[in-house]
């Protein structure tokens, strides 16, 4: 008997592992982002890679992503990176990257029929009754480089 009270704990907690694991995964991707391969690294001595060696630095690379990524020096030591592609919008209805540098730290998409407005420490924003988060990417330091990717 006690056996089956064990196979059955251990089924019903695979079932709610299970569950819960799907609902935050889909709140994660809940984005018209294509999944591209990403994988760069930037050194923080270069010209483009400059500002970012200071807590609140931020750079864009249009030559990776889907429409460029953002990368943003959270304090230090923590990096942030995301594609500025609009995350609320299916990428057929909207050809431009959205623009960061107007006036940080509001990330705004101008495509589509409002403006809608993401920040660099909350990239998630409500449309048409719907949260839509930007597709993140990870960063590591290691010494005066950056890798960033999505794998």
């Amino acid at each position: 008997m006690k056996k089956a009270h064990i196979l059955f704990f251990l089924f019903l907690s695979l079932i709610l592992g299970i569950g819960c694991a799907g609902e935050n995964d889909s709140f994660n991707q809940n984005n018209w982002v294509p999944n591209v391969l990403v994988n760069k690294t930037i050194n923080l001595n270069t010209a483009d890679g400059n500002p970012l060696l200071v807590p609140g630095g931020s750079a864009a690379f249009y030559d990776i992503g889907y429409k460029g990524v953002l990368v943003y020096n959270r304090d230090g030591s923590r990096f942030l990176a995301f594609d500025l592609a609009c995350p609320h919008l299916d990428p057929s209805t909207c050809a431009d990257a959205m623009d960061w540098e107007s006036n940080w730290p509001e990330i705004k998409c101008a495509c589509g029929e409002e403006e809608v407005i993401y920040y660099s420490e909350r990239p998630y924003a409500n449309y048409k009754g719907r949260t839509y988060e930007m597709e993140a990417y990870k960063v590591m330091r290691l010494g005066n480089t950056l890798q960033i990717r999505n794998f």
